[in-house]
């Protein structure tokens, strides 16, 4: 077990620093921080609370819900305001966020590792995105949340990138019973493809005009799909 820590502006640069250095060189190290510059979170959260080092995550969706357990005791407003936390848990699981596969690791934007607080970047976040669409919307998460680890899906940037889509509840529990197939515990297929009628491009936009004369924030799931138009019959 390893108890929260949060990393401090030089750790952070120099974790900044060595992902660019691994992704220009195509390597497969590891990364060690000074730990000098990591410091115990309890002083921030006023709370001891530990987490387990090893954990290995089949998904999104299962890091989200460790977290969002794990974390419990801390308010969630405290936690949103620690970016040196989240990026401190892309130090401790770097190889779930940057995996090596072909003998070099999979590096993508800085986004997905560093904690961004604008509302539009944070669902880049890969570790910090997992926990706080879990905890906002348990398991109709899901439908944003299957991915492994390491990857953010067009579900998820549909979704999540979007305040207005991803604060209402219902229409997230919308997408999920129209998107996700519960007895194969995965996307239905076309789902996100424009050359499907009725996928999640196409909920978001009549979504939009439908919000102009319901207010969809305060209708049910069931309510908000007996208003969609019959090209999303097929997924109902």
């Amino acid at each position: 077990m390893e108890e929260l820590k949060v990393l401090k502006p030089k750790a952070l640069n120099q974790f900044i620093k060595e992902i660019k250095d691994i992704k220009q060189s195509s390597s497969n190290r590891s990364i060690k921080l000074n730990d000098n510059f990591i410091v115990r979170a309890r002083n921030k959260i006023g709370k001891k609370v530990e987490i387990e080092k090893n954990k290995i995550f089949s998904s999104k969706y299962e890091m989200g819900k460790y977290l969002c357990n794990k974390l419990s005791p801390v308010d969630s407003s405290n936690l949103l305001n620690l970016p040196g936390l989240w990026n401190w848990f892309s130090y401790l699981w770097f190889d779930q966020v940057c995996p090596i596969e072909n003998e070099k690791r999979k590096v993508y934007q800085i986004s997905r590792y560093i904690y961004d607080s604008d509302f539009r970047k944070y669902y880049r976040h890969l570790i910090l995105s997992s926990w706080f669409i879990y905890e906002n919307h348990k398991k109709y998460s899901k439908v944003m949340l299957y991915n492994p680890v390491y990857q953010v899906g067009d579900m998820h940037e549909q979704l999540a990138s979007r305040q207005d889509i991803f604060t209402n509840k219902n229409l997230i529990e919308v997408a999920y019973n129209l998107y996700w197939d519960e007895n194969n515990e995965s996307l239905k297929t076309g789902a996100t493809s424009k050359n499907y009628d009725g996928n999640v491009r196409r909920l978001i936009e009549v979504s939009f005009q439908l919000d102009l004369t319901y207010d969809l924030h305060v209708m049910s799931a069931d309510d908000i799909l007996s208003l969609l138009p019959s090209e999303f019959n097929a997924w109902k």
